[in-house]
């Protein structure tokens, strides 16, 4: 991609993906960053960036370590799971508690 292209902001199914990881991959060498402006994105192509980008983000699970209070939250879950004071509820009434039905 070009700088001021708007390839990012046009392309066919699939390709936004591509494009946006090759956009990762140029980084640093190019003069400029490609324009990529969100409002002229299709919802389908929104999330096609938010793929892009989480793949980008979990290829290398060790340069995002989780931090601490993640682990101290799952082992306080887990106790009041094996204590009995949580419970599994199904998906459906799980949303259904968090709408307040």
């Amino acid at each position: 991609m070009r700088a001021g292209s708007s390839h990012a902001s046009r392309c066919a199914p699939g390709d936004l993906h591509a494009a946006v990881l090759e956009l990762f991959r140029n980084r640093g060498k190019t003069k400029a960053p490609p324009m990529l402006t969100l409002d002229k994105l299709t919802r389908t192509e929104k999330l096609q960036l938010m793929e892009a980008l989480w793949d980008d983000l979990s290829a290398d699970v060790s340069a995002l370590p989780a931090p601490d209070w993640h682990g101290q939250a799952l082992a306080a879950a887990q106790d009041a799971l094996a204590s009995g004071q949580a419970r599994f509820i199904d998906w459906t009434q799980a949303k259904r508690t968090l709408r307040g039905e």
